[in-house]
């Protein structure tokens, strides 16, 4: 199949619209987060949706003690959105962890894995990124 000048103009279009929709979903998502300010949107920054799931089914309070751990791990320049408690299957609950970090700052492996040394953590996986 040959492509057409016009079916190859065409797909840039669509391209481009989709990245378009895609940048005001993420910043969407950033500010429902509370990680930016409804004002002024900063540029250079990555918002990434990190989910944590426990070794087992565990307890309200172990769950919490898992936050709590959470929290004081993600120091600046990167900041702590929304910590969200994620029912899974069969009484395992995971945790959604949004987290923003500049560019320079070395992308969000060091903070998962970081998250993954937190105790009753047995995994802590990127699910969704985007740039802000």
């Amino acid at each position: 199949m040959v492509l057409q000048p016009s079916h190859a103009q065409y797909a840039l279009k669509q391209l481009e619209d989709a990245t378009v929709v895609g940048n005001k979903v993420c910043n969407m998502f950033a500010k429902n987060a509370g990680l930016l300010d409804h004002k002024e949107e900063k540029m250079g920054e990555v918002i990434g949706l990190i989910r944590v799931m426990p070794s087992e089914v565990i307890s309200d309070e172990k769950l919490q003690k898992m936050i709590e751990d959470i929290k004081k791990i993600i120091k600046p320049p990167a900041r702590l959105g929304r910590i969200n408690i994620k029912d899974i299957a069969f009484g395992l609950r995971g945790l959604d962890v949004t987290v923003l970090i500049p560019d320079s700052a070395g992308g969000l492996e060091p903070i998962v894995e970081l998250i993954t040394k937190v105790k009753n953590v047995d995994s802590a996986e990127v699910t969704d990124v985007g740039r802000i």
